[in-house]
């Protein structure tokens, strides 16, 4: 194709790479080759050759992210840089496409094989850095100097940009848990740059950083109650890039004591999060969120505890209805109350099974309702007696 002169004949090859990207996915196809055929026409004489090679490379872009896009951009004249960084910051990211079509026999045992679950692995090997994460430079990182730790962070970033942002994520412990002592850095400017130093380094790790996520997500996702728009800002996209990289159930789970908090620019950045990545809540520990959710809910703020509710909303149908009824059974009686009506206009979207024995049982639910008015224990006996002589007839 590379010799070929027919423009409709270039016009249908690329074509068809996009259909392949699209349908097989990033997961299921010869990246590198694809991506070598679309780049190669990058400079072609005919603007709609050059417009159909960017959607090839677009669509790659898409399902593999930031990780793909120093490979997308090596090797490429200035002119041309630029024009794909434009077009490739406005493509939608799509890192959950599952192929339309699936490879079958031997054509699937044979690409298992050669990715090993990573698509990017049939592209470009990871790099190990540990080796060059010595001693000193993680000295450095703690140093009282903060030119030392600024120097000391641009190091790292020249490792990373060597390694083509494509690491091996073992061996890295120690660097790990002295980022996470950055995560409260007092220099505001250089605190937005560890924060974005976590992220591309999740990045680089790809599905790898999970291991670090216990160590080093919550430190770093504290820095949401920042007022200062630079380190909000920063924090949202390491959080993204974590997300993308271990999974968004990663990130979920480890959201729970952030909500905890009572803290109104924390609490409304984690719940705008998930209600902006609520597609992926299935994978997440939801049971996880059910408490600090109850805790959201009683915010003064009626901002937050709208985005609470609409998250619940989102959680009902997995954790079921009696999982927060059991959360909020030790609240004050009015706070009680409160959050017994909020549950109960949304009780229908919540799995049959989940419901308390109050719905499978309606005298059991008499016997609560009337217990709850009780006064003494002796009332409660008769009431007890009431109820028993009710069900016999």
């Amino acid at each position: 194709v590379y010799e070929s002169k027919s423009l409709s004949g270039i016009r249908n090859v690329l074509g068809l790479l996009i259909r392949m990207a699209e349908e097989h996915t990033a997961k299921l196809i010869p990246i590198k080759v694809v991506l070598e055929c679309a780049k190669h026409y990058l400079e072609h004489s005919n603007s709609q050759i050059r417009t159909v090679a960017i959607k090839v490379i677009s669509s790659i872009y898409s399902q593999l992210g930031e990780e793909v896009k120093p490979l997308v951009l090596a090797n490429v004249k200035e002119a041309v840089k630029k024009t794909l960084e434009t077009e490739l910051s406005s493509v939608k990211p799509q890192p959950s496409l599952e192929p339309k079509r699936k490879l079958k026999g031997t054509a699937e045992a044979e690409w298992k094989g050669k990715s090993k679950g990573d698509p990017m692995n049939s592209l470009a090997s990871r790099t190990n850095i540990a080796p060059l994460i010595t001693s000193k430079l993680i000295a450095d990182i703690t140093s009282t100097s903060m030119k030392t730790r600024q120097s000391a962070k641009e190091a790292i970033d020249k490792i990373l940009m060597n390694a083509n942002n494509r690491i091996l994520s073992t061996g890295l412990s120690s660097l790990m848990s002295t980022l996470k002592t950055r995560m409260n850095e007092p220099c505001k400017n250089l605190a937005k740059d560890f924060i974005a130093l976590v992220g591309n380094l999740a990045a680089a790790m790809g599905p790898g950083c999970k291991q670090y996520s216990k160590l080093i997500l919550q430190p770093m996702m504290f820095n949401l109650a920042d007022k200062q728009t630079g380190i909000h800002t920063e924090t949202l996209l390491a959080i993204d890039k974590f997300a993308e990289a271990a999974g968004h159930e990663v990130v979920f789970n480890n959201m729970g004591p952030l909500l905890e908090k009572d803290n109104p620019e924390l609490r409304t950045e984690v719940l705008s999060w998930i209600l902006k990545n609520k597609e992926h809540l299935d994978k997440a520990d939801a049971g996880s969120l059910v408490r600090p959710l109850v805790e959201a809910m009683q915010d003064r703020s009626k901002t937050i505890r709208s985005l609470a509710e609409q998250v619940v909303v989102e959680l009902l149908p997995s954790v079921g209805y009696q999982a927060f009824v059991d959360s909020i059974k030790d609240l004050k009686p009015a706070i009680k109350r409160s959050l017994e009506s909020l549950l109960e206009k949304h009780r229908s979207i919540a799995p049959k099974s989940s419901g308390t024995n109050m719905t499978s049982d309606p005298m059991e639910e008499m016997k609560a309702v009337i217990l709850s008015k009780c006064k003494d224990a002796d009332d409660a006996c008769d009431c007890l007696l009431y109820t028993s002589d009710a069900a016999d007839e």
